[in-house]
């Protein structure tokens, strides 16, 4: 089997929007990810054919991984930051591995969001402590227009000292603006925002009811769910479900047909399966329990919805 080094799982379950991933052709489709020995991103079929690099000379080698919101609507655009690494630069390339919005890399990225329609505005929440550690500029809320390479709107607040909460922010592509509440949490606690930032450029800040807001992080719902455990993944589409640890199955819920599902020459204990959006492949991870619980390093394979082992992949971040 062929093997890659350094893959990155959270890069991996990103291809739902790929630009290449739509296809006619019965060949294997085509997937992406961050190596750390060349840097860049990866792009190639499955099967490792087809194979091309872009951005080397602007994602580094040697980064822990990348993770974040991935290909853009369109896929014309990817947008990703280093993952486990103290550095939190976000980066934000087209197509050909250009960068775009250049001055992100003086931004400590905090979050990172996609419009959900092919408009293709990128979010970024962060602060400029990077480049001013001596005098934070607090935190900022950027709407970035890939296609034009300018910000839409910004919208600045103290987010770097918890001086507000935030809740979630929410997308309204038709009425061109996103819409998100914020409350203070150290002085007049009581008061309670609705901020409205258009792609105009208009940013509105207004006072609203407690009762409106709802925080963007909510206590961690410790119910034990026994999927975890067992690594079960139903497909997007719910029309297969892999399932099992040592031996693993797939099922197709359509048919109820069973088989077991190809293990990594290297398989151990853990186990985790990731669909691509499409259904037309699925990557397995194998990993290692540690110490406490939990699982370390992991390898990867990737096969097709009929359980087929296209190929195995080297380590990654669990």
């Amino acid at each position: 089997m062929t093997r890659i080094a350094a893959i990155l799982l959270v890069l991996l379950t990103l291809c739902t929007n790929h630009p290449l991933e739509a296809q006619t052709d019965s060949a294997p489709p085509y997937l992406y990810y961050y190596s750390q020995l060349l840097g860049g991103l990866i792009i190639e079929r499955a099967d490792g054919t087809d194979s091309r690099q872009i951005a080397a000379d602007v994602i580094p080698p040697n980064l822990s991984g990348l993770a974040g919101p991935g290909w853009s609507p369109s896929g014309k655009y990817f947008a990703a930051y280093p993952y486990g690494s103290r550095s939190n630069t976000p980066y934000l390339i087209d197509l050909k591995g250009q960068p775009i919005a250049t001055w992100l890399d003086q931004v400590s990225r905090s979050m990172m969001e996609w419009s959900p329609t092919r408009e293709d505005i990128l979010m970024v929440i962060g602060d400029f402590n990077k480049a001013y550690k001596q005098n934070n500029l607090g935190s900022f809320i950027w709407l970035i227009d890939a296609e034009h390479d300018r910000v839409l709107a910004e919208f600045g607040m103290n987010m770097t000292v918890l001086a507000y909460s935030m809740s979630d922010i929410t997308w309204d592509t038709a009425h061109q603006q996103i819409v998100f509440y914020l409350a203070s949490d150290i002085y007049n606690v009581d008061d309670h925002f609705r901020v409205t930032m258009h792609f105009d450029g208009t940013t509105l800040r207004e006072p609203v009811p407690a009762k409106d807001f709802v925080p963007m992080y909510k206590s961690m719902d410790m119910t034990s769910n026994p999927d975890i455990q067992t690594g079960d993944n139903i497909s997007p589409s719910g029309n297969y479900k892999a399932h099992g640890i040592h031996p693993a199955q797939l099922t197709d819920n359509r048919t109820g047909h069973t088989i077991d599902l190809p293990l990594h020459t290297q398989a151990t204990i853990c186990r985790d399966y990731s669909w691509n959006q499409n259904e037309d492949y699925m990557i397995t991870l194998d990993g290692n329990l540690v110490a406490g619980g939990g699982c370390g390093s992991a390898v990867i394979g990737v096969t097709n919805p009929k359980g087929t082992f296209w190929r195995e992949l080297g380590g990654c971040s669990w």
